[in-house]
């Protein structure tokens, strides 16, 4: 380290010092105005009025703020209690539909293979006189 480098390091020291010395003494002179003497005491009995009542202003705040927040997570609460009822009662009739579009299906399905199998015996039938005329006719034309 230089010469100039450790003399600026103990003017900073110094500054520091002095600075530290210069706020020890104004602490020192308000406390000792505040509690030392009675116009001090009087301010000090001031400043501790001001405080207390800053600070129940403060407890009020809160406690406002707080059933505000109460207020407003029901609020939520209720909110989302009618919208999952909304959503419960939109699948109930969702599944209400399915239920009445399978009893459907079902119901109608009998009527269907009915249809198809009167439509196979049909065929079936048209199929075996075809058949039968047919050897009918070569027997008689032999």
């Amino acid at each position: 380290m230089s010469d100039h480098e450790h003399s600026h390091d103990h003017n900073q020291s110094n500054n520091n010092n002095t600075g530290t010395f210069i706020s020890g003494i104004i602490v020192g002179a308000v406390v000792t105005f505040l509690f030392g003497t009675k116009s001090g005491q009087k301010v000090r009995d001031e400043l501790l009025e001001e405080i207390s009542g800053a600070l129940e202003d403060i407890g009020e705040n809160l406690e406002d703020v707080k059933q505000e927040a109460a207020k407003k997570v029901e609020k939520g609460k209720q909110e989302v209690e009618k919208r999952v009822e909304k959503v419960q009662e939109a699948i109930e009739q969702k599944v209400e539909n399915v239920k009445e579009e399978v009893g459907q299906v079902i119901s109608e399905a009998p009527k269907q293979v009915q249809e198809q199998v009167q439509q196979q015996v049909a065929q079936v039938q048209k199929k075996g006189r075809h058949f039968f005329f047919r050897r009918s006719r070569k027997q008689q034309e032999s």
